[in-house]
């Protein structure tokens, strides 16, 4: 296949894989936004370290497995025999442990031991070693019955992990927010600096055919002195829509943390300045909102391990011991492992219950009183968002309105001065009224400029009003 075509193929394909990326500069600076900005990625870095919490709740239900070593020396006297049995002891212990999310907890130990002494009976030293397993379960039948608890410890975690994305979602909306205003405010200042050169240029053919006019008598000095004045003037306009261009650059490139300049942003198409108005959506899924919905779910979790808590701990534990002392480290071994004759089966219960129950109580007090300030700030939101978008509906339609009366008028003032200037050259109007008529269509042209950066800004805070500013600047 020909390099020329592959070359178009895949330009092709780039375009219709990446459409929004492909036609709309915004779309660029979005992604690099989201891949750059130091705000966006600290949150998605929390949300990151809440997923590890989640993991490491679920990892502390691993198996553990433990070793102690112990070297004993001793001279202390026997009680039986009250003389003194010096000896010396090596005691190793290994054991498994796990937890199970039921309450349950199963362990595994191994104990041996190795001591040299004088034997008490005999007065002869001698090494004895000894070796017992000890198998033992424990199961909680009270606070953390069946894993209550620990199903209660990871929902908090699991729900704190929803609101930290959500958290992130929304800053990462309202850097998009930002960087949506900074963008049209930087089409509005590039908008308002060809506009404002446009009228030097205009001014200054005027000027140069009135100098033209007075050197040959036809017109007064003070007809050219207002024409100077006019060119200086729109020199300066132009200088100062030039650093308030440079200074929304400025602005979008803090914001995505690298240069910005004129090919980055997207002109004002004067003629087809339509813009889709974003779609209708459940207002539920404004951030604002989600975040107090998941601040409430934390806090009903957070209320149930509360009150969990005002449980008492009842364990009930099982362990079956075996054990064996000998001369031979082998016999020891064998004889001492679990299924041997010598052997233990023991049972028992263990209470532990916190006696009024005072810090659970106060924590509860605690979740209520947030619970029902959240539940509050809730309804205010909802009603908030309710006004919001009515009234960014409102600006929108009548936003569109004055464009299409705002364009029709453009048209009225370049026509305008087009005839004062017919007029002027035929001796019928002064210079007044052409640099009136010039200062209407520069106006009139800001004006209209003006109310398409407005609309396309209440578009944008439309959609970040629904919680979907990210598809609307992509997808647009």
């Amino acid at each position: 296949m020909p390099l020329k075509i592959i070359i178009t193929v895949t330009y092709f394909f780039l375009l219709n894989t990446y459409p929004a990326q492909a036609n709309n500069p915004l779309s660029k600076l979005a992604s690099d936004l989201m891949s750059n900005n130091s705000d966006i990625l600290a949150n998605e870095t929390d949300v990151e370290k809440a997923r590890l919490d989640v993991k490491l709740h679920s990892a502390a239900m691993n198996w553990a497995m433990s070793y102690n070593y112990l070297y004993n020396d001793s001279k202390l006297e026997n009680s039986f025999f009250y003389t003194s049995s010096p000896s010396e002891t090596n005691s190793h212990s290994l054991g498994l442990s796990t937890s199970f999310y039921h309450g349950g907890r199963f362990s595994l130990s191994n104990d041996i031991s190795t001591t040299e002494g004088v034997n008490s009976f005999t007065s002869v030293n001698s090494t004895t070693h000894s070796f017992s397993q000890t198998a033992a379960y424990t199961l909680d039948l009270g606070a953390n019955f069946l894993g209550r608890q620990s199903r209660l410890e990871k929902e908090i975690l699991e729900e704190t992990e929803l609101l930290t994305e959500r958290l992130s979602s929304q800053v990462r909306d309202e850097q998009l927010l930002n960087l949506a205003l900074g963008y049209t405010h930087a089409r509005l200042a590039m908008a308002m600096e060809t506009l404002d050169f446009e009228a030097l240029e205009r001014s200054k053919k005027r000027e140069a055919l009135i100098r033209k006019r007075v050197r040959d008598g036809l017109k007064l000095k003070v007809d050219l002195y207002q024409a100077e004045m006019s060119t200086r003037a729109q020199v300066e306009a132009v200088a100062s829509s030039k650093v308030l261009k440079e200074s929304s650059y400025e602005i979008i490139g803090k914001l995505v943390h690298r240069p910005v300049n004129t090919d980055d942003i997207n002109s004002f198409n004067f003629e087809n300045f339509q813009m889709q108005v974003p779609d209708a959506t459940d207002l539920k899924l404004n951030n604002t909102l989600e975040i107090i919905k998941k601040r409430l779910n934390v806090i009903e979790s957070t209320e149930q391990n509360a009150n969990n808590l005002k449980l008492p701990t009842i364990e009930l534990s099982t362990a079956y011991v075996s054990n064996d002392y000998d001369a031979s480290s082998s016999e020891a071994l064998k004889k001492g492992s679990i299924g041997s004759k010598n052997n233990a089966f023991q049972v028992g219960v263990n209470l532990t219950w916190s006696i009024g129950s005072k810090t659970a109580s106060l924590m509860t007090t605690k979740y209520l009183r947030e619970k029902r300030l959240l539940e509050k700030q809730k309804l205010n939101i909802e009603n908030n968002i309710t006004l919001s978008e009515s009234m960014l509906k409102i600006r929108i339609e009548t936003l569109n309105t004055n464009l299409k009366s705002a364009k029709v008028r453009k048209i009225l003032a370049r026509k305008a001065l087009k005839e004062y200037n017919k007029l002027y050259n035929r001796g019928r109007a002064d210079l007044d009224s052409v640099i009136r008529a010039e200062e209407k269509l520069i106006n009139t042209e800001k004006t209209f400029v003006a109310y398409l950066a407005e609309r396309d800004k209440a578009c944008y805070q439309l959609s970040y009003l629904y919680g979907g500013i990210k598809r609307y600047i992509l997808e647009e």
